[in-house]
């Protein structure tokens, strides 16, 4: 656990505390999608061809058709004639994409038909009969392939796979900076496809109700604005889709925001007339869900003093988004509002380009794409000082932003809030048996490596960065708390997304023990579903602890008020003699004082124990809008305003390199995390190790990897590796600094995602360090034992490596 380091006096803020979602996790008590039942359910399933890319000629259902059970078949030319194409994040009118091929199929698994049954024995069986006639096309699979003039093109009436591309310039003048540098580096990087794999996959349920012209849906996503998005499509009005959120989402972290599943078993159910559930099964998670994270080539360069200071940064990417425009090329936008990382790199070159593939789409995975660009930015940090012969730690003290810099502006725009970097890592250094300061001994038969990464964490959330590739994307992102105190004294606290296993019925709990004194057991944290006013933008964007904390504060605020507003009309006395503590308000000086049991009875039963002016009842809606940031570019200078908040993390692992097999090994991991003002250290904990485990998964281990022809190699776990408890390191060892945001009411900073995005850096750079007697770089993830072992071969080094 954490150690504590209290900078304000708080009762439960800062504190364990016991978190009440898992008691129900643990016990098996959780109400996933699959548990929602339905009288009269029928069942989807989906019938798909296992060509990459082709012409789709005909769709022949009739067998299908016919089979027992089966209550409908839906093609894509029917649903293109019946619903809008589903959205997508970039501005691209020709590009018309449906939940199932309509003229061309576009990836391996893309579905060619819906069959809708009273079992889903029956409608599997039904879709094995359904026959597609198809003219096969030339594939495309690697996206500088698919760049070149004669490359097959999946979207004709673009004329290119080419979909996005654009180049910002911010700060100083990069061309001078890079002519008049001391050094400049270049380091190539592929960063292969990984990405979120739920244990849960994606799973709908819609029911169409036919007497109320209601549609209802239960859906494991988190996917913001999915209501609006179903009624769009859908051609329906906002009231005529109500989406419940009184289920658990088991598993995401970005994979699930995937909609086509949630349109398609939609207008499945308006069509059938009745409930229908979907549930995706796991080879279609893998190769069809739409769950695939960031998956780019790389080149950067460096331009660097004698010194060692980075004084310039170009970033060209070229971003394999898949057969359609989902959020995938979006994860370009998140960088920028971080794009030097820690450090005061004056100028910047940014170049982006989205590529289409014969692949199914990428998804915002965790990060949404902060953790390639840290790997990029932190290697090179380290890389460069090997090549300068300057220590690691040193060239990290001469670049990292200063602690009495901030606020500090980036040159793409964004504002730093707080930050103490450099005391982070001499914090880390601090630490007792840091691997950087007492260099461990190898066990014998390996090679031993010290890592070491320094990253920042954007948080907050900002939909306005989606501007940067599109901008008519929208870019509001607030989030509410409605409370209510009932009449027998619970306190009902309503939030407007679904359970994601990230404990924020845990942060709402103990916000209001802090803020109200109510006793834990007395507080109830429900969901609200789409009809019951709730703004917000799901967990999306590491934003939940600065804005459902932020709107959790506002409402008890005014909750608080409204108590004093009643208790000073009852004991006649102005409100700023009164003060609100242990359940009670009490008046200066003479000590009378009124409970919040006797508050409660008047704003319920007292038509004369309250103001004239005040509402009955004790009922508080708060909405917090995104503090700082919020706005989209500066048409002028092309900057972009980012997320809000920005934490820290120092990443230290030790790893070892087996000499016979060339397994990588994590045998100890350093961390220090600066979040601001932590509110639950066992939730900030947790975070912070999970996330080492998607970083090993991701350095190590994962990869949704393709042959030539299109065809997905990763099709079931024992083709795509994810990481176990084996792999985990022997020790984690964690620490903490608290650098209060100016931004949020108790000095919070996101930590979601802080322990993946420096994970992979750290991980390679470690690597890097036992590799460096060798004289090789491993510059492919995943970095797996055949990668090191073909790098060391190559480098003419095999003899020296396992010596």
């Amino acid at each position: 656990m954490s150690e504590p380091a209290p900078e304000r006096e708080f009762t439960y803020i800062g504190k364990p505390f016991p978190l009440r979602e898992d008691f129900r996790y643990v016990q098996g008590r959780g109400r996933y999608i699959d548990d929602v039942d339905r009288p009269g359910m029928t069942y989807l399933a989906l019938a798909s061809t296992s060509v990459a890319h082709a012409r789709l000629i005909d769709v022949d259902v009739s067998e299908a058709l016919a089979t027992e059970g089966v209550l409908a078949v839906i093609t894509g030319r029917e649903l293109a004639e019946a619903i809008l194409p589903v959205p997508q994040n970039l501005d691209l009118p020709e590009v018309l994409w449906y939940p199932l091929a309509v003229d061309k199929i576009r990836y391996s698994g893309e579905p060619v038909a819906a069959i809708i049954a009273t079992s889903r024995a029956i409608a599997e069986d039904a879709a094995d009969l359904v026959v597609a006639d198809y003219e096969e096309l030339d594939p495309v699979v690697d996206p500088k392939a698919a760049m070149a003039p004669d490359a097959a093109v999946l979207h004709e009436k673009i004329g290119s796979n080419v979909v996005w591309h654009d180049s910002f310039d911010w700060g100083s003048d990069v061309d001078e900076i890079f002519a008049s540098a001391d050094h400049v580096f270049e380091f190539d990087y592929r960063w292969n496809r990984n990405g979120g794999v739920p244990l849960e996959t994606m799973g709908v349920i819609a029911d169409y109700d036919v007497r109320r012209d209601v549609l209802e849906v239960w859906a494991s996503h988190q996917s913001p604005h999915l209501d609006s998005e179903i009624a769009k499509v859908l051609r329906l009005s906002d009231r005529q889709v109500l989406l419940h959120q009184d289920i658990e989402v088991g598993g995401s972290y970005g994979a699930k925001r995937g909609r086509k599943q949630v349109f398609l078993t939609s207008y499945a159910s308006r069509t059938v007339k009745r409930p229908v559930k979907y549930i995706e099964d796991r080879r279609d998670n893998l190769i069809a869900g739409d769950a695939h994270g960031p998956d780019r080539y790389f080149s950067a360069r460096f331009a660097v003093t004698e010194a060692g200071v980075v004084k310039g940064f170009q970033l060209d990417i070229v971003d394999d988004v898949g057969a359609y425009v989902g959020r995938g090329p979006l994860q370009m936008g998140k960088p920028v509002t971080a794009v030097v990382g820690a450090y005061t790199i004056e100028a910047v070159r940014y170049t982006g380009t989205a590529v289409t593939t014969n692949k199914t789409n990428q998804a915002p995975f965790r990060g949404f794409g902060m953790g390639p660009h840290n790997y990029v930015l932190d290697r090179s940090m380290d890389r460069i000082a090997r090549a300068l012969g300057i220590d690691r730690v040193e060239i990290r003290r001469r670049n990292l932003i200063p602690a009495d810099a901030f606020p500090y502006r980036i040159p793409s725009g964004s504002t730093y809030d707080s930050g103490n970097f450099q005391g982070a890592l001499e914090k880390a250094l601090s630490m007792p048996g840091c691997p950087l300061v007492e260099r461990p001994e190898p066990t014998p038969g390996t090679l031993l490596g010290v890592g070491l990464s320094t990253c920042v964490e954007p948080s907050g959330g900002n939909q306005a960065i989606f501007s940067f590739l599109n901008p008519k994307a929208p870019g509001m992102t607030p989030e509410t708390t409605k409370l209510t105190i009932t009449n027998d004294g619970s306190l009902i606290a309503t939030i407007g997304f679904q359970s994601t296993g990230q404990s924020h019925e845990s942060l709402v709990t103990q916000l209001l023990c802090e803020e109200l004194g109510f006793p834990r057991e007395r507080i109830v944290v429900e969901r609200g579903n789409s009809h019951s006013g709730m703004v917000g933008a799901t967990p999306i964007g590491d934003r939940m602890t600065l804005m459902l904390g932020s709107a959790v504060h506002k409402a008890a605020a005014k909750m608080r008020a409204k108590l004093l507003r009643i208790a000073a009309f009852r004991l006649d006395l102005p409100e700023d003699r009164l003060t609100y503590r242990d359940m009670a308000v009490t008046a200066d000086g003479d000590g009378r004082r009124v409970t919040v049991k006797e508050l409660i009875h008047a704003a319920y039963h007292e038509q004369l124990g309250i103001p004239e002016d005040e509402e009955p009842g004790l009922t508080i809606t708060a909405i917090a809008k995104l503090p700082g940031g919020g706005l989209g570019l500066d048409e002028k200078r092309r900057l972009q305003h980012g997320f809000p908040s920005y934490g820290f993390s120092v990443h230290i692992p030790v790893v070892e390199i087996d000499k016979e097999t060339f397994r990588v090994r994590l045998r100890d991991y350093y961390v220090v995390h600066d979040c601001g003002q932590v509110i639950n250290p066992l939730v900030v904990d947790g975070m912070v190790i999970g996330g080492i485990s998607q970083a090993i998964g991701s350095i190590l281990l994962e990869h949704f990897d393709y042959s030539e022809d299109g065809q997905p190699l990763s099709t079931s776990f024992m083709d795509y590796m994810l990481p176990t408890a084996d792999v985990m390191p022997t020790r984690i060892r964690l620490a903490e600094q608290r650098t209060p945001s100016p931004l949020h009411p108790y000095g919070a900073k996101g930590t979601g995602e802080g322990g993946y995005l420096g994970g992979p850096a750290a991980i390679a750079s470690a690597i890097d360090d036992a590799l460096a007697q060798l004289g090789v770089v491993v510059g492919t993830t995943p970095i797996t034992p055949a990668r090191i072992f073909a790098a060391v071969q190559e480098a003419g080094a095999l003899e020296e490596a396992i010596a």
